[in-house]
Order: C-alpha cells, then structure tokens, then sequence
C-alpha cells in the first residue's frame, strides 16, 4: 500500500511535471513566436531605417539641386533687372533717335536753310572721252604687267646666282684653315 501510495504520489509528481513541461513547452513557443515577431519587426525596421537612409540622402541631394538652382535663378533675376534697365535705356535711345528723325523728315519738307543750297555743275564725259581713259588705262596695266614678269626673271636669275656663290664659299677655306696653313709653312 505503502507502495502503491508512493507510486500514486510519484504519477501525480509526473504528471505535474509532464503538465509544468508542457506548459514550459507551450511558453517557449509563445516566446519562440514573439521572438520571430520580434525579429521579423526588427528587419523591417532596419529595411525602413536604411530606406529612410536612403531618402534622406536623396533629400540630400535635392537639396543641393534646389540650393544649386536658387543661385542660378538669383543670377537670373539679376540679369533681368540689368536687362530692364538695358532696356530701358535703349528705349529712351530709340525715342532720342525717333525724335531726331522725325525733325530731320520736318527739315527735308520744308527746307528752312535755302541758302545751304547750290546748283550743282558739270557734265558726264563723253564716250569716245571714256574710251581714250580706259585704253591709257589698259596699257599702263599691260606695261606693269610686263615690267612685274622682268622684274620676277631677274629675281630668279639674282637667287641662282646667290645659290651657286654660296655653294663656293662653302667649299672655301675658312680664315682659321688659312691661319693654320700659314703657321705650318713658317716652321
């Protein structure tokens, strides 16, 4: 009995322990889910902290574009104000000019300054007085002409000349060979 008592404790200690087994069993795999959860969350995490990464250097970026682009359109709103004013500049000029004008065709109307005025002189030439000018004309061309092609001949002729000269004097002695020369035939 005595026995039977102690199996009797010894199935309800198993089974209370199988029961605090399966409860551990049951917790870790609740904690085993939490855990994927958790790590699941985490690599979501870190993909949305390395997209945001990602953003802020592309924001980056854009930022220096728009900063790059503000400078430019500074630039450019400066040179619009310097082309307003160039602008209005050329307008004045152009109403100066206008007016000047307009008092010039005024004038040309009605001519205050007769006097400026005279009559002017003289004739066309004749056609044979034409003729005799363009002859005279064409044989002082000719003459030069001519004159230029004697003038190349004896160019050619002067260079040829100065070509074989120089070819003599290179075969020459020079000063010093001369000098040496004069100094073996006194020894």
């Amino acid at each position: 009995m005595k026995i039977g008592h102690e199996l009797e404790e010894m199935r309800k200690e198993r089974n209370l322990v199988g029961l605090q087994m399966v409860r551990r069993n049951d917790e870790i795999v609740a904690i085993k889910e939490k855990l994927q959860i958790a790590q699941n969350a985490l690599d979501n995490g870190t993909t949305q902290y390395n997209q945001r990464v990602e953003d802020i250097r592309l924001l980056k970026k854009e930022i220096s574009n728009l900063h790059t682009e503000s400078e430019c359109l500074k630039h450019a709103i400066k040179s619009t104000a310097d082309m307003r004013k160039e602008i209005v500049r050329l307008q004045r000029a152009l109403n100066q000019e206008r007016i000047r004008i307009r008092a010039l065709t005024e004038d040309a109307r009605t001519p205050t300054g007769v006097h400026r005025w005279r009559i002017l002189k003289g004739e066309d030439p004749k056609k044979f007085e034409l003729l005799e000018k363009l002859q005279v004309v064409q044989k002082r061309a000719l003459k030069q002409s001519i004159e230029n092609s004697n003038v190349k001949s004896k160019l050619s002729e002067a260079q040829k000349t100065n070509e074989t000269l120089k070819r003599m004097l290179s075969h020459m002695p020079t000063v010093e060979v001369k000098h040496k020369l004069v100094v073996q035939q006194v020894r």
